[in-house]
């Protein structure tokens, strides 16, 4: 079973956290790490909340590939709860090749749907995605998150220039977001600042003529 047996070996200790007093966070999970496990029948995504102390189950129905069908397990679960119940889903699969681990991510934007099946999107953990501020005794995260247009996928030295629905192809957002940093607990006050910057969507052409040395410049927005 992979991971779910390295999952045992923390589970231990992911309870004694748990034990150690949650206090009024109990019940305000914020999910941060996801792993993802398979059945010949089923997927099921489990998510854990910063210390590893409460566990939630996401079960996707694979039966069908045209149909897209998604149960959320009410229950949370502790680590070692978790570890029981992928025990019982690996040994009542044992038969078509039990429980198997496929990838761990830290975020699912969502499914894309072809023609006949469905494409998971994830979001993997980028290098330095956030700072921890101390200000006047209290703990603060900022996160800076830079996003190129979608119009303009691939690599930047190949796409130049701007369309004719206006959209350039140097065009950034970048986001800045803080919130207080309070352990066990989902954020209750957050801001967000946007930023949008790129060139000015315009096309320019000059005539070329061999009377006029100096044609003008033609601009269109």
């Amino acid at each position: 079973m992979g991971s779910v047996d390295q999952m045992s070996a923390d589970s231990e200790t992911a309870d004694h956290m748990a034990a150690a007093g949650t206090g009024a966070a109990a019940g305000r999970e914020c999910l941060q790490k996801f792993r993802l496990y398979e059945t010949r029948s089923m997927f099921y995504i489990v998510g854990s909340n910063k210390n590893r102390a409460q566990w939630r189950v996401l079960k996707i129905d694979r039966s069908e590939p045209a149909e897209l069908t998604i149960r959320e397990d009410p229950t949370t679960y502790s680590a070692s709860e978790c570890y029981d119940l992928l025990k019982r889903v690996h040994e009542g699969n044992i038969s078509t090749g039990g429980l198997r681990f496929v990838t761990k991510c830290y975020g699912i934007a969502g499914m894309c749907s072809f023609v006949v099946f469905h494409t998971w999107i994830k979001l993997k953990l980028v290098a330095n995605p956030s700072a921890k501020l101390s200000i006047s005794g209290k703990d603060f995260r900022l996160t800076l998150i830079a996003r190129r247009s979608r119009h303009f996928a691939g690599t930047r030295y190949l796409k130049r220039g701007v369309n004719e629905k206006g959209r350039v192809a140097n065009d950034v957002e970048t986001e800045q977001i803080v919130f207080e940093d309070s352990p066990e607990e989902i954020p209750s006050e957050i801001t967000s600042v946007v930023q949008n910057r790129g060139s000015i969507p315009l096309f320019w052409s000059q005539e070329t003529s061999k009377l006029n040395i100096r044609p003008d410049i033609i601009c269109k927005f």
